[in-house]
């Protein structure tokens, strides 16, 4: 406002001067070109007016944030500063002429005689060893992991070998038979796959039998005594491969070692006849043949289950679980069904 009123004052103050030298001493041309000049110079003022508003509006703008900076941070005054930096300056030649006093004093060290040197030195080398200790110990559990990972890498490439070889056998094999059959009939090619589904059956048959003969030494010489000394309260089957009869008859304590045989043998085989009444429903024969006949009736139902899958459900009844049961189920042969654990089957082992 103060600027404008300066500008309406200027502007009057020169109409009134150009009035009266227009009148007294311009007359004509001299008049124009003294309008002129005097309209620039009014620009020119003005200009420069605007010029100084806009740096004091700049100003004002700047003196407001500052104010509000000032609020929000506070500043220590001169008088604080002061003291502040005398405290600090304190702190320092305090410091100053601590260091200096050590300095100019000799050191405090252990006389020759003294063995607080080797104390020293013991206790850091028994540190050292005892790092030394820990390292090699993370080394070789790494050692350990390295190699059983380098065993796996092994075991895999030598799968991949073998699968590689069989496949080639087999590609080989296949084009050898697709030559052979481009020169044959349809009646030598069908006499051909004949004769060979015949050669497969044999081998087959033969391989069950071989493995028939097989399971059955198997569960007569060794799994029967396991068998039994697991129903009896004995080991675990395979825990123990040293079993026999006699530990059979005498039976096992309730931590699972055979007992000492009684001097009274008819009481101790009354009491042996009634046990195995109780555990297998026959005291007629022996442990181990109980067991076996028993694992045998149980792999048979399983067998015949497994058999008439489709019609009926695979699953067998189990009336008790002995040790021929878990036996089944740890080797991962049979399963218990998943809602009831009296039931059981066998696994299906060409299943995808």
């Amino acid at each position: 406002m103060a600027s404008q009123l300066t500008i309406n004052k200027v502007q009057e103050y020169a109409s009134h001067l150009a009035k009266e030298d227009v009148e007294n001493r311009l007359a004509g041309d001299e008049l124009d070109d003294y309008a002129s000049r005097l309209n620039r110079s009014l620009n020119s003022l003005q200009y420069q007016v605007k010029q100084h508003e806009s740096i004091l509006e700049k100003v004002i703008i700047t003196n407001a944030a500052v104010g509000q900076l000032r609020e929000q941070i506070s500043v220590p005054s001169i008088e604080e500063s002061s003291e502040n930096f005398k405290a600090h300056l304190q702190q320092v030649q305090k410091a100053t002429a601590s260091y200096k006093s050590l300095i100019a004093s000799e050191p405090t060290l252990p006389s020759p005689e003294s063995p607080l040197p080797a104390l020293l030195a013991i206790r850091r080398t028994l540190n050292l060893i005892e790092q030394t200790k820990r390292t090699i110990k993370d080394m070789q559990e790494k050692l350990l992991s390295a190699q059983a990972e380098l065993r796996n890498e092994d075991q895999t490439f030598r799968d991949a070998q073998y699968l590689r070889q069989a496949l080639e056998d087999r590609v080989a094999k296949l084009r050898t038979e697709e030559t052979a059959q481009g020169s044959q009939s349809v009646n030598e090619i069908a006499a051909g796959l004949v004769l060979e589904q015949q050669l497969r059956r044999r081998r087959y048959a033969k391989e069950l039998r071989n493995l028939v003969r097989a399971f059955n030494i198997f569960v007569a010489e060794d799994l029967s005594v396991m068998l039994a000394a697991e129903d009896l309260g004995g080991p675990v089957v395979g825990d123990a491969l040293d079993l026999n009869e006699e530990a059979l008859k005498s039976g096992f304590t309730q931590q699972g070692k055979p007992k000492k045989t009684s001097a009274d043998d008819d009481k101790a085989e009354m009491r042996r006849l009634e046990r195995n009444e109780q555990i297998w429903g026959t005291g007629s024969q022996s442990e181990a043949e109980a067991a076996e006949r028993e694992f045998r009736d149980l792999v048979e139902n399983l067998l015949n289950a497994a058999a008439q899958a489709e019609a009926s459900s695979p699953y067998i009844v189990l009336k008790k679980e002995n040790a021929a049961v878990r036996y089944l189920v740890r080797v991962k042969v049979a399963q218990f069904h998943p809602e009831d654990a009296k039931k059981l089957r066998l696994l299906e082992f060409g299943a995808d």
